[in-house]
């Protein structure tokens, strides 16, 4: 597996150093909601050296096993989620993962990581900000 062509070759990493990462994004994830694309990505590709194309990617296909272990804790829990947005949630979110990748598999690996970091600054300040 490997990124897209003209990326910096993937570091060897161990696998601890990724369950780390793993535990740290579903934590998160789990608490605050911002586990993937805002901890994930970001430590792949810092603490792991990986390409964030190939992070973005292992990050989506990580949701799914997050979300089938946080999800039945928040039901249970006080029933705090609501199924009848699932569904339209759901539609929009995979036309929007389909759209996002597209575009983001055409983008240069430093734009990309650029792109991140500006996201990243800018939902820090708003909630420093704005909470």
């Amino acid at each position: 597996m490997s990124d897209t062509a003209g990326a910096r070759p993937r570091a060897p990493a161990g696998r601890a150093r990724f369950a780390a990462i793993g535990f740290a994004g579903g934590f998160l994830g789990a608490l605050l909601g911002v586990g993937g694309g805002f901890v994930m990505v970001p430590l792949q590709v810092l603490w792991a050296k990986v390409g964030p194309h190939l992070a973005n990617g292992t990050s989506l296909l990580i949701i799914v096993p997050i979300a089938l272990a946080g999800v039945p804790v928040y039901a249970l829990a006080g029933g705090e989620v609501d199924f009848r947005l699932a569904l339209p949630l759901a539609v929009g979110a995979v036309l929007g993962a389909y759209f996002g990748a597209r575009v983001a598999a055409r983008m240069p690996e430093a734009t990309l990581r650029r792109i991140v970091a500006v996201v990243l600054l800018v939902v820090g300040l708003k909630q420093l900000i704005i909470p």
